[in-house]
């Protein structure tokens, strides 16, 4: 499946979120993920194809990345920086199971960093509706500024009264701007803080792999 570029967004210093139309509708589950193909000349040995988990919701208009770039990256990263509007890319898929339950048991998601992405798509498609599940959202990064779409989770909150988030930063003192929210890594005492109950409780990590790993 064809898709377009609609806009691309500076989330924060080093992320980027990629907004595409697709050429038909893209049925999907929130969760899932795609493979993107970008043709672009001399690839390195990494290829013309990454996955990616989708940002969106199925229940937006629009299709949505996001991805972390780093100063000498593959030459896929730089093509895909590189598109400008009306630009199209390659999607196949979707793929994966990493999805909301069909219960209505609590949710707990840990994550740091880009993992965020696929959460995001989840968090607004069960507030958008109305699903009846707790979700927790433990959400960690170096510094304030390194949080993606932290406006957007901020302003979901609001119009869901079950979901509950807590951003926490393990290096305030790197911020420019002020914090004042909790500090510390993600560990046992706050995710027994946040559960209800274990057994009625899914978890979801994704992040870094040492985070997943702790």
């Amino acid at each position: 499946m064809k898709l377009s570029l609609l806009e691309k967004k500076q989330e924060t210093p080093a992320i980027y979120s990629f907004v595409f139309k697709s050429e038909g509708k893209l049925q999907f589950v929130a969760g899932q993920f795609i493979g993107l193909t970008i043709p672009h000349e001399n690839p390195d040995n990494r290829g013309v194809r990454r996955n990616f988990s989708i940002a969106s919701s199925p229940t937006e208009d629009f299709i949505m990345i996001a991805t972390r770039f780093i100063q000498g990256g593959s030459t896929f990263k730089k093509a895909l920086l590189s598109l400008e509007q009306g630009e199209e890319a390659q999607a196949a898929g979707p793929f994966g199971r990493f999805l909301l339950p069909e219960d209505n048991r609590d949710c707990v998601f840990i994550t740091g960093g880009i993992g965020i992405t696929p959460i995001r798509s989840m968090l607004e498609f069960a507030t958008d509706k109305r699903l009846h599940n707790r979700l927790v959202l433990l959400y960690s990064n170096a510094t304030p500024e390194e949080a993606a779409f932290y406006s957007f989770l901020n302003e979901l909150q609001t119009h869901n009264p079950n979901l509950d988030i807590v951003f926490t930063v393990t290096k305030p003192e790197g911020s420019k701007v002020p914090w004042s929210g909790r500090v510390g890594r993600i560990d046992e005492a706050l995710v027994k803080e946040k559960i209800r109950n274990l057994e009625n409780t899914i978890f979801y990590l994704c992040g870094p792999p040492s985070l997943v790993e702790t």
